[in-house]
């Protein structure tokens, strides 16, 4: 004989919304983005790229972690909690769930880059990154996982 269900725990969405946030060591209200998750970014677009195989990009270049942390700050507005629904399990059986994830509106990276020049030149990095910031994005919701959120341009200075 099957036992009843259990109900299921209430949720709770802003604590759902802080656990989503990367936040910088030993500081408040700082938030940051995964290093891997630019160079990551990156590699990626080389399937929107021709000449630049995924496999020559990753040994190619290094988003450099000067912080120490494994994170790049975020400069901007503070995050807000972004509710949207998702479709989760295996493919034919996915269930639609509420999602309660950080939102930041207008932010911005400041990064360096280390690179291989035998490999790969400054031309197609910014090409990487240009592509990887319009086709792939950054973080949840974003174009590569068929979102709109975490786009970005890269600043010429």
């Amino acid at each position: 004989m099957k036992g009843a269900k259990k109900a299921k725990a209430a949720r709770d969405p802003q604590a759902e919304f802080e656990a989503s946030l990367y936040r910088m060591p030993g500081k408040k209200n700082v938030y940051g983005v995964p290093v891997g998750g630019i160079k990551n970014c990156a590699v990626s677009a080389c399937r929107f790229i021709d000449g630049i195989p995924m496999t020559l990009a990753k040994g190619a270049f290094h988003v450099l972690d000067e912080t120490g942390t494994g994170l790049i700050p975020i400069e901007g507005s503070d995050p807000v909690l972004d509710s949207r629904i998702c479709r989760i399990g295996p493919f034919g059986k996915k269930t639609a769930i509420s999602r309660f994830r950080g939102r930041f509106d207008k932010w911005s990276l400041s990064f360096k880059v280390r690179y291989n020049s035998r490999v790969i030149s400054p031309a197609q990095l910014l090409n990487l990154f240009e592509n990887g910031g319009f086709s792939v994005g950054l973080c949840e919701f974003r174009p590569e996982k068929s979102g709109s959120l975490g786009m970005f341009e890269v600043a010429r200075k």
